[in-house]
């Protein structure tokens, strides 16, 4: 019963690792970056750019994000008519820190026949039956989840060419409810036109 405890532990260990930098907090990371030269309000007419065919967990995001342009303001209109176009997405991955983590499994008695059978006699006795110490490393990663909003000038109405002129990233922090995902999109919009790196208050 010791031996599966313990080997529960090795493999617990590492999914605390990505769980516990995955813990919701209220002081999410924000960068941002703008074009000085430009410095869309929401008062600028902007179109928000669907994807075609998104994953469900994307569309979730685009349908949250239009509501909350609408609730703070923002000047909808169509692509055709829009000085700015906003595109979006979800970002989810795990990142590898480099490092590990190293666990011992202390030795233990043998839990089959074949175990008991492969250990080394010595003169007439057999020596205290065990299986060899396990080292097990595992590597350190954390779940790297969140928002990203980009905003572009539109070429068909506005002077210049297709280019970004503010984009933003807020740290989601793990699985997200409908209402945190929204706190945290009003949070990032927040920052338009605004440079902005390291951690910030969250949005209510």
């Amino acid at each position: 019963m010791k031996v599966h405890r313990r080997r529960a532990l090795i493999w617990l260990l590492p999914t605390l690792v990505i769980l516990l930098t995955g813990c919701v907090s209220h002081h999410p990371m924000v960068s941002t970056w703008r074009d000085s030269a430009l410095t869309p309000t929401r008062s600028d007419k902007i179109a928000l750019m669907l994807q075609h065919n998104p994953r469900p967990e994307t569309a979730a995001l685009g349908r949250l994000l239009t509501a909350e342009l609408k609730r703070e303001g923002f000047n909808l209109v169509p692509v055709e008519q829009a000085d700015y176009l906003m595109a979006y997405t979800l970002e989810d991955e795990l990142v590898d820190q480099g490092r590990s983590i190293t666990t011992i499994t202390p030795a233990s008695p043998p839990q089959t026949t074949a175990q008991v059978m492969a250990q080394p006699i010595i003169g007439h006795s057999a020596t205290e039956p065990t299986i060899p110490a396990r080292v097990v490393s595992e590597p350190v990663v954390y779940r790297n989840r969140g928002i990203r909003l980009l905003l572009y000038n539109n070429p068909q109405t506005h002077p210049g060419s297709f280019q970004i002129v503010w984009q933003g990233y807020i740290a989601a922090s793990g699985t997200t409810s409908a209402e945190r995902e929204t706190a945290l999109i009003k949070t990032l919009l927040g920052y338009l036109s605004q440079e902005q790196h390291g951690s910030v208050n969250l949005a209510q």
